[in-house]
């Protein structure tokens, strides 16, 4: 159906989103979720990162370049940003200000421009990056209960559309989708044949599917309904 091939397409877009979208404008996606979740995740492991290396006595410019190394756009353009800042003479949380990012959190990069300024910063950093991770997962929990709730907001709506039970809201009776069964099991193998036993397709059916798919099960369906 229509319906859960949009979802299907939208899912990707936004886990394709997640590490590679940068630009001004996802900052202002990175506070609502799910670019806020990622947010909060990556901006802990970042956290923590940066903080091992400068305990290991790395300066502030060769952290900041090994991590952006290894970044994907999105953090690669917030890591960026902090370099500049750093070359240019800031210490790594005003660079982090400057940036306009609030990355990792607004709260940690004024916890870093008065940090940096002190001895110690390395030790200052450790306590701040484990203390972030204690909040940030207390934070992704609260999160995802908001996105459960969504998505399973979203399944009634389409397992009604399927059954054909959602009204239409123009009027005039509900909505459906020509589908005649859906079943959802633990294990489904080998019983293509017995599940569409009752539904009086005739013995002449097609099974359609893009080449992934087929490659992944369209081709044991077929299998399964050729030998009854």
């Amino acid at each position: 159906p229509e319906g859960i091939a949009a979802i299907a397409v939208l899912l990707a877009l936004l886990a394709w989103s997640m590490p590679r979208w940068a630009g001004r404008l996802r900052s202002r996606f990175d506070e609502i979720a799910p670019w806020s979740i990622y947010r909060l995740m990556v901006g802990s492991s970042f956290l923590t990162a940066f903080a091992s290396m400068q305990a290991a006595g790395f300066t502030v410019e060769q952290s900041l370049t090994r991590l952006a190394d290894h970044a994907k756009p999105w953090l690669r353009e917030r890591i960026d940003d902090m370099l500049f800042g750093v070359k240019s003479g800031l210490n790594v949380g005003e660079a982090m200000r400057v940036s306009g990012y609030r990355f990792p959190s607004r709260e940690i990069v004024e916890d870093l421009c008065v940090y940096a300024q002190y001895k110690g910063f390395a030790e200052s950093l450790k306590t701040l990056a484990d203390e972030w991770v204690e909040t940030g997962v207390e934070k992704v929990t609260a999160q995802m209960r908001i996105l459960n709730g969504f998505a399973i907001v979203v399944m009634a709506l389409m397992l009604g559309l399927l059954a054909g039970r959602l009204a239409d809201p123009d009027g005039g009776g509900t909505l459906a989708v020509p589908t005649r069964k859906v079943v959802i099991a633990a294990k489904l193998a080998g019983r293509a044949a017995a599940l569409l036993a009752d539904l009086g397709l005739g013995q002449h059916l097609a099974v359609v599917s893009d080449p992934r798919t087929r490659a992944v099960l369209g081709e044991r369906v077929v299998a399964s309904l050729a030998s009854t």
